[in-house]
């Protein structure tokens, strides 16, 4: 099958997305090419699939010059289905798709909210949502909440259209992951419980709650306990600003910053407790990471998270709710419960595995 995959941005999970499920047996044998923007997170999907027989088409990042790539694969490049990554790919690739008989697939990266529709460009992006979900062949959710989500804003849209499925990771080298001394190569006793935040720092990732739980805990003395966060430095705005705001609470001692790492196995595996304080998520794959390595997790109750820490051994609190947060942190500082993550691991490895979805998402590509 010849499959035109359209990436508007290949950042964070549609990168990771892309990379565990083209290289998964189910979808491999498939020939792609892939239109998207030549920029660095392009080149580290490029470098991850390197040894398949994928296309890559750079194209401007411009919108005219994108829809003008995607028109003319559409129109001369005998494709057998388009499918979008994120909606915005989506909208992008609407024009020509509109006009042509080619079978279309939407993958939404992401969940609806109310402030997504406010006001007059709010007004027009419902109704070019509304359009496109008339337009294409499927809709592929990454999940049940996301699915949930979909018909919470667009209710009208047809049933049979929608494909929920969730994401995967390839679990081996998860199971597997072993600690490679992290804490002695941050200078830190072996009695420090590290907390990592793996996140990126904007406001849908929840680091302010996670920053604030750890302030009062300090500055109110309510543990004995020495730990430290972990979080990742890529040197953008967010971090920046981060940091600063660290300085100003007087909580450089409780923080550590490194760079990103190509191995975050065995950096969970360092790690004694995984914090995820997000607003919200789709179909996050941290938790899935975590819960196959076997480090204790802790997780905020938000739309796509919940559904993926649900029947687990992980901990969670109320979204947005710093107080639930710090409370349950000091209980995890005090015992993270490591034997019952290490008991499930097994159990998560089964359910989390990129093969489920790359299955399901081959059989869609053929009922089309």
């Amino acid at each position: 099958m010849k499959v035109l995959l359209v990436v508007r941005w290949p950042v964070g999970g549609i990168r990771t997305y892309l990379k565990y499920m083209l290289t998964d047996g189910a979808l491999c044998q498939n020939e792609y090419t892939i239109i998207l923007p030549k920029i660095a997170n392009s080149l580290q999907l490029q470098e991850s699939l390197a040894e398949l027989n994928i296309k890559f088409e750079w194209t401007p990042e411009g919108k005219f010059s994108f829809i003008k790539q995607v028109t003319k694969h559409v129109l001369f490049g005998r494709y057998d289905l388009v499918h979008t990554h994120g909606l915005m790919a989506a909208f992008l690739s609407l024009p020509i798709t509109f006009l042509s008989n080619i079978k279309f697939i939407v993958s939404s990266h992401d969940v609806f909210a109310e402030h997504h529709f406010y006001g007059f460009r709010g007004a027009l992006k419902r109704w070019a949502t509304k359009l496109l979900f008339w337009r294409v062949s499927a809709i592929n959710v990454l999940g049940q909440d996301a699915k949930d989500n979909l018909f919470k804003f667009f209710p009208n849209t047809e049933d049979n259209r929608v494909f929920p499925i969730r994401n995967g990771i390839v679990t081996d080298a998860f199971f597997h992951a072993k600690d490679e001394g992290l804490k002695s190569s941050l200078g830190l006793s072996e009695q420090t419980v590290l907390v990592g935040f793996l996140g990126r720092f904007m406001g849908q990732k929840g680091f302010k709650y996670l920053l604030s739980a750890v302030d009062t805990i300090v500055k109110q003395e309510m543990t004995n306990v020495r730990f430290k966060v972990l979080a990742i430095d890529a040197n953008s705005g967010w971090e920046q600003a981060e940091l600063s705001r660290i300085k100003e609470l007087g909580l450089e001692d409780y923080f550590v910053f490194i760079p990103p790492k190509e191995n975050i196995a065995n950096l969970l595996a360092g790690l004694d407790i995984i914090a995820i304080p997000s607003v919200w998520e789709c179909s996050p794959l941290t938790p899935m990471e975590a819960l196959v390595v076997g480090t204790p997790v802790l997780a905020s109750d938000c739309i796509g998270l919940n559904e993926m820490i649900k029947d687990t051994p992980a901990v969670n609190f109320k979204s947005q709710d710093t107080i639930d947060l710090r409370e349950k942190l000091l209980s995890m500082l005090d015992e993270q419960n490591k034997p019952a993550f290490i008991s499930f691991k097994e159990v998560a490895r089964k359910r989390f595995d990129v093969k489920l979805a790359a299955k399901q998402l081959s059989e869609l590509y053929k009922t089309l």
